[in-house]
């Protein structure tokens, strides 16, 4: 194995693992009330199964307190009462999107390994003809 396929090979675990790492760093942010940074982590409610996407544990809450008030004043709608029920009943807990984390960590592998192997192929090819 020459030094180039050890370094193709090193910088393909090294990506898979930066995006696992980066992905058990967002969860454990998400965990204690922060907001994710990657979408790799969301919150979902654990009672219905509710996606509440990039929000915070604060977020969830302030913007059912706002549905809240919005579903009291003249302009408030009967959809407004239910996302506030919803938001303030909810109980959010950290979920791994893993379809996003898999796509993060193996297409760009994918595509480096198609290019490095291309690359090489092309350049094989003017090696013997000279």
């Amino acid at each position: 194995m020459n030094g180039w396929l050890r370094l193709a090979i090193f910088l393909s675990a090294f990506w898979v693992g930066s995006v696992l790492l980066l992905t058990a760093h967002e969860y454990r942010s998400v965990s204690r009330g922060g907001g994710p940074r990657a979408d790799f982590v969301h919150l979902r409610d654990s009672k219905t199964g509710e996606d509440f996407g990039s929000l915070s544990l604060s977020e969830v809450k302030e913007f059912g307190e706002l549905a809240q008030q919005k579903s009291r004043t003249p302009e408030g709608d009967p959809t407004d009462a239910a996302n506030a029920k919803l938001l303030l009943a909810a109980e959010p807990v950290p979920f791994i999107n893993y379809r996003i984390v898999l796509y993060w960590a193996f297409v760009p592998v994918l595509i480096f390994w198609a290019l490095f192997i291309g690359i090489r192929w092309v350049a094989a090819g003017f090696r013997k003809t000279a």
